[in-house]
C-alpha cells in the first residue's frame, strides 16, 4: 500500500513492515508525496481518503526492529503490537536475533552493563535505572542509598560491607593483609547479603557479621584489602553481576567511577569530618559500642588519606556524578532528594 502510493522507495525502506494499522516511519513520510500519503490510488488515477488511515511514529526504531520474525510465522510482527498489548516484550525479544537485540540494546559495555547511549526514547526497555553512591567514610552513603532503595522498591548492595567482610575474614584467621594467604584463601570467602524484617544482613561463610563488620578494626581494614588488585577483581565482579539487572542502588568509594562507569544515575555524598565523625560517634553510642571522639575523626582523617591516594582506584568524585553535600542538610532531606533525582532518571528513560 505504501510502495503504491510513495516515490523514490528503494529496496532498504520494505524492511519496515507495514500492518493493517499503517505504521509509516518518518523515512517514508519524507519518501512519500504529502498529497499521497493516506490515500488511495483508483482506476482514473485520482486518490481516495482512507477514513483509518493512521501514522505512527516509529522513526528512532531501527529496521530490523520492526521486520523480526516470529518462530513458525511467515508474518513479522511490528513493535506497535506490544504497545497494543497485542503480544508481551518477551515474545516480541524472543523473534530477534542476538545481532537485532544487540543493536537494540545499544551495545554491551566492558562492564558486563548494557550501554543505553543513544536509544533516544526506548531506554533500557522499562529496566529501572542503576544508581551509585560514592563518597568518604561516615558520610551517611549507607543509611542514605538504603533508605532511597527502599523506599523506591529497588535493591540496595553495599560493597563497603563486601570489603570490611573481607578484612573480618582475615582479622579472624590470623591472615595478614598484604599475605599470599589472602589472595589464595579468595575462593574460600564467602559473602552473602539478605533482605530480613526490612533489616540487610550480612553473612560471611553462613555466618551473621552484620554488627561485627561495623567495628573500627573492620573499617580500617576494608581500607587496606580494597587496595589489593586480587581482592578487588574478586568483588567487583561480584558486584557488576548484581547490577545487571537494573532497579539497583550500590555504594562505595569507586561505584560510579570504576565499578558501574555506565550507570544512569550517580551521586557522590559527602560532608564535613566533623560532621562525619560527630555521625560515627552517634551511631556508636547507640549500638553500645564504646569509642572516643577525637580518635574517630582522627581515623576519618586517615581513612580519607587512604581512599583518595591508594594506587587503585582511589576515592574520586565521577564526571557526571552529581555532588550532595550533607553537612547542613538533615537525613530525610538528604533522602527527599536522591529520590526525586531517581524519579527525573525513570522518566527521562
Amino acid at each position: 500500500l505504501v510502495g503504491n502510493n510513495c516515490r523514490n522507495l528503494t529496496a532498504a525502506d520494505y524492511k519496515y513492515t507495514v500492518t493493517e494499522d499503517f505504521i509509516v516511519t518518518e523515512q517514508l513520510k519524507q519518501n512519500c508525496a504529502p498529497n499521497k500519503l493516506g490515500k488511495r490510488m483508483l482506476a482514473d488515477g485520482s486518490f481516495e481518503e482512507l477514513p483509518d488511515f493512521k501514522i505512527k511514529d516509529y522513526s528512532d526504531v531501527k529496521a530490523p526492529i520492526n521486520s523480526a520474525t516470529p518462530i513458525n510465522s511467515e508474518k513479522p510482527i511490528p513493535l506497535s503490537a506490544v504497545a497494543d498489548g497485542k503480544i508481551t516484550l518477551d515474545e516480541f525479544l524472543t523473534q530477534m536475533t542476538d545481532v537485532e537485540l544487540t543493536e537494540l540494546l545499544g551495545g554491551v559495555s566492558n562492564t558486563g552493563v548494557a550501554n543505553t547511549s543513544g536509544m533516544g526514547n526506548i531506554g533500557r526497555l522499562g529496566i529501572p535505572p542503576i544508581m551509585t553512591v560514592d563518597g568518604p567514610a561516615g558520610a551517611g552513603k549507607s543509611s542514605v542509598a538504603k533508605k532511597v532503595a527502599k523506599d523506591m522498591g529497588y535493591v540496595y548492595i553495599d560493597t563497603g560491607a563486601m570489603y570490611r567482610s573481607v578484612a573480618v575474614w582475615a582479622i579472624e584467621n590470623g591472615v595478614d593483609y598484604n599475605s599470599d594467604m589472602l589472595i589464595d584463601s579468595l575462593d574460600k570467602i564467602h559473602i552473602d547479603i539478605k533482605n530480613s524484617d526490612d533489616i540487610q544482613r550480612i553473612y560471611l561463610n553462613g555466618n551473621d557479621v552484620t554488627e561485627r563488620i561495623r567495628q573500627n578494626d573492620a573499617s580500617m581494614g576494608a581500607s587496606a584489602v580494597a587496595v589489593i588488585p586480587e581482592v578487588r577483581k574478586f568483588l567487583v565482579d561480584m558486584q557488576r553481576e548484581m547490577a545487571k539487572k537494573g532497579g539497583v542502588v550500590m555504594d562505595g568509594r569507586d561505584i560510579g567511577t570504576t565499578v558501574l562507569p555506565d550507570a544512569e544515575l550517580k551521586i557522590y555524598l559527602t560532608a564535613s569530618v566533623d560532621e562525619r565523625a560527630r555521625r560515627r560517634y552517634k551511631e556508636y553510642i547507640e549500638k553500645g559500642i564504646e569509642c572516643n571522639y577525637d580518635e574517630l575523626k582522627e581515623d576519618v582523617i586517615k581513612r580519607d588519606h587512604n581512599d583518595m591516594t591508594r594506587d587503585v582506584s582511589p576515592l574520586r568524585q565521577a564526571d557526571d556524578a552529581v555532588l550532595v553535600d550533607t553537612t547542613e542538610i538533615d537525613f530525610d532531606n538528604s533522602v527527599d532528594l536522591i529520590k526525586q533525582m531517581i524519579k527525573d532518571t525513570e522518566d527521562k528513560n
